[in-house]
């Protein structure tokens, strides 16, 4: 007998896989900041250079440009827009910006060419192998375009010999970096049966979502009398439609949602940056393709409680929101998408389940 699901959703050639687009969202979110540090440390760089007598002023459209355009993709990919494009455009630009400025200070003996280093130590952290191979393509062309662009100063070329010495060390120790996150982000933060990302993974992707007084929504679901299905058809089944059901709903949610299973039947989706209407549409889609699919021709349905996040409002009170709605839907047939009441003064409250 054959399981029926639909296909995951294809997040492009340079980011195949779901784990990766997960994984640069979480760079903005966690390396962000430290990439913004990065930008005074280069200014200090650039000041000291021109001082010494081996820089001009052409450095400060470069270190405008990186700075207005690391900030612009930051304050996107951290609101869930594009975060793997941006993570990846934020590498491509700071390399073009810095090839530049090396251009024209010295070529092969200007000092920004060793600031190319930095985007390839810090890729590994959120970009895919493809894309990281794109990056490493990338900066090779630029750090050979501004020695090609300087060769008329006939400076020293040390300092662009010791950046491609360093490249040659520095690629194949982020493509094992990439392999050793990925390996251990599928340990720490997924369910091993249906791939979903677990509670641990829900707590970190919900602070990121509502930090800086950003909204978001929050949708729990169930499978419909899911104990009777499992006792009678066996647990074996019951693997399938947990499967099943975590298939088709990260089929159709939207660009920058998460979805998470938090325990037995019970899984989440956060909507980072969504208004109530969008995740009741996201709700309403996942609920009719999980009613118009079948496991081995038995049709399981499912009901889903929404909740929209206020100011201060935190993740055990937005479950319970999200959880009593999913209680009225189960008490008002099944099958259906109710949403919270308003969270200024929620109704009892109910503790997670495990």
């Amino acid at each position: 007998m054959r399981t029926s699901t639909l296909p995951r959703r294809a997040t492009g050639w340079l980011f195949p896989a779901t784990v990766d687009r997960e994984r640069a969202r979480d760079m903005h979110e966690t390396v962000g900041r430290a990439r913004l540090l990065s930008i005074p440390l280069l200014a200090l760089y650039c000041v000291v250079a021109w001082i010494a007598g081996t820089g001009a002023w052409w450095w400060l459209p470069a270190l405008a440009a990186v700075c207005t355009t690391q900030t612009m993709l930051r304050t996107l990919g951290t609101r869930g827009i594009a975060p793997e494009l941006t993570a990846l455009a934020g590498f491509l630009l700071g390399a073009t910006w810095l090839a530049a400025a090396g251009a024209l200070n010295g070529g092969a003996s200007s000092p920004f060419l060793v600031w190319l280093l930095f985007g390839l130590v810090a890729a590994p952290v959120g970009l895919s192998h493809r894309a990281y191979g794109l990056v490493c393509g990338w900066t090779m062309t630029c750090l050979a375009a501004a020695c090609l662009a300087g060769a008329e100063t006939g400076g020293e070329p040390l300092l662009a010999l010791v950046t491609i010495c360093l490249l040659i060390v520095v690629i194949p120790l982020g493509i094992r970096a990439i392999d050793l996150d990925i390996a251990q982000r599928q340990a720490l933060w997924r369910d091993p049966l249906t791939g979903a990302l677990n509670r641990a993974a829900l707590e970190r992707r919900h602070a990121a979502a509502t930090q800086d007084g950003n909204h978001a929504c929050f949708i729990v679901f169930d499978l419909d009398h899911f104990k009777q299905v499992n006792d009678l058809r066996g647990h074996p089944f019951g693997d399938r439609a947990l499967q099943h059901a975590a298939t088709i709903a990260a089929s159709v949610v939207r660009d920058g949602d998460s979805l998470f299973r938090l325990g037995g039947e019970e899984f989440a989706i956060l909507l980072p940056a969504a208004s109530r209407q969008d995740a009741l549409h996201v709700a309403e889609r996942a609920r009719q393709a999980i009613r118009n699919t079948t496991i081995d021709g038995v049709k399981i349905t499912a009901s889903f409680g929404v909740a929209e996040a206020a100011d201060g409002v935190s993740l055990p009170d937005l479950y319970d929101l999200a959880d009593q709605a999913l209680y009225r839907a189960k008490h008002s047939g099944r099958d259906q998408v109710v949403a919270a009441w308003t969270p200024a003064r929620p109704p009892t409250r109910r503790s997670m389940r495990a």
